[in-house]
């Protein structure tokens, strides 16, 4: 919850059960492929390494973060010269914002195996978040084996990497641009990632950002649209285009798109605020007051989340800070968030009766009536003089 969300493609998100099932080294020994120091290493890798990084993933899909550092921590133990292993540990580390130890775990990767790009990527993105750009940038220019984009054309890429793999790394090349300001050069980036593939939304949506950053208007709206045709069911796509209408002055045009944003995400403070404004330019004087009365609410609420989210960043190791995230959520009504934040805390802490009774408030609004019951007679147990628990599962009982 502390960095920005990256472009983190399905290469990256593949599961190592999934690589584990599928990769084996002689599977690929006959397609004329050379093979990696990791596809030899896998070819012989003890099983039991294999079960404990499958392991590991499954318990960091989870979040169960404690778990899956112990298996890949004994998979390090049995396998070390495997960098599948060192990158699993750095993968949990980064997760549990331990970012130090993560880097050193992912460069323990690359000495295993310098071609192994996933670790690279990573280590990119653990720089951007710190606001280490210029490291950044080297790391993702690594993974394409260029210094710079300077007259780099798709044939100049590396025939081995996958097409997603490259335009991942162009994207966050162009985004670190940005960032530094260079923005001839992140337009290289985007241009660049929309020959080797004119059909990835998040490079259409990247783009259309930075061309707003730039002032080009009227080309941002074209790629945002590209964007949204392209994965429609993405609401951070519809938004950006909403505003971007907006900004243009094409009021009528951003109303139905800024109307579906908030019907999604009735927290988005953004999505009033545009509407607001798009509705009283539209002669809808009433109506827009009052979402940009709904705007400063819901302003309050995101400085609410802020600040607690502060907290869990100064001090994650402090249950009553992520229960505070998880209650500043509930408030806004973005549940999924809060059961991430009470959930994170009961994986630690099971029997934490602050965060069960908030996650049974978190079923309770969210329709998942038994579940709520079952915590909530679980709290009384323990506790029958838990005065919330009692009155939560009396009206249970009374509404359902």
């Amino acid at each position: 919850m502390g960095f920005m969300q990256l472009h983190r493609p399905n290469w990256i998100a593949t599961s190592m059960l999934c690589l584990f099932l599928v990769c084996a080294a002689a599977c690929r020994s006959g397609d004329g492929e050379p093979l990696s120091r990791t596809d030899i290493a896998r070819a012989q890798v003890n099983p039991q390494a294999t079960n404990f990084l499958i392991q590991a993933q499954q318990a960091l899909d989870r979040g169960i973060l404690n778990r899956a550092l112990a298996f890949a921590d004994s998979a390090v133990a049995l396998e070390p010269d495997l960098a599948d292993a060192h990158f699993m540990r750095g993968r949990t580390l980064a997760a549990a914002r331990q970012y130090g130890e993560a880097e050193q775990s992912y460069n323990e990767a690359l000495a295993r195996d310098p071609a192994y790009v996933i670790a690279r990527f990573d280590l990119g993105n653990i720089a951007y978040g710190q606001d280490r750009f210029q490291e950044a940038l080297t790391r993702y220019l690594e993974i394409l084996e260029v210094g710079n984009l300077e007259d780099v054309g798709p044939e100049d890429l590396p025939a081995s990497l996958e097409k997603d793999r490259i335009t991942a790394s162009l994207v966050q090349i162009g985004r670190t641009y940005v960032k530094l300001g260079a923005f001839d050069e992140a337009r290289n980036a985007y241009d660049l990632a929309l020959v080797v593939d004119s059909t990835d939304a998040m490079v259409h949506n990247d783009f259309g950002i930075m061309l707003r950053d730039d002032g080009d208007i009227s080309r941002a709206i074209l790629h945002a649209r590209k964007a949204l045709d392209l994965e429609p069911a993405m609401i951070d796509y519809r938004y950006f285009l909403g505003a971007l209408l907006v900004q243009q002055g094409r009021y009528e045009d951003a109303i139905p798109y800024l109307e579906q944003v908030i019907a999604q995400r009735p927290w988005q403070q953004g999505a009033h605020f545009n509407l607001g404004q798009a509705l009283i330019r539209t002669s809808q004087t009433d109506a827009g007051m009052q979402m940009l009365a709904l705007a400063d609410s819901v302003q309050l609420w995101q400085t609410d989340i802020d600040q607690t989210k502060a907290n869990v960043d100064n001090d994650a190791n402090r249950p009553e800070n992520w229960i505070e995230l998880g209650k500043a959520y509930l408030r806004a009504g973005r549940y999924v968030d809060a059961a991430e934040a009470f959930q994170y805390v009961l994986q630690f802490l099971p029997e934490h009766e602050a965060a069960r009774y908030n996650m049974a408030v978190v079923w309770e609004k969210t329709g998942e009536v038994a579940r709520a019951r079952q915590l909530l007679r679980g709290i009384l147990k323990t506790n029958p003089s838990h005065k919330p628990a009692q009155a939560l599962l009396d009206q249970l009982k009374v509404s359902y």
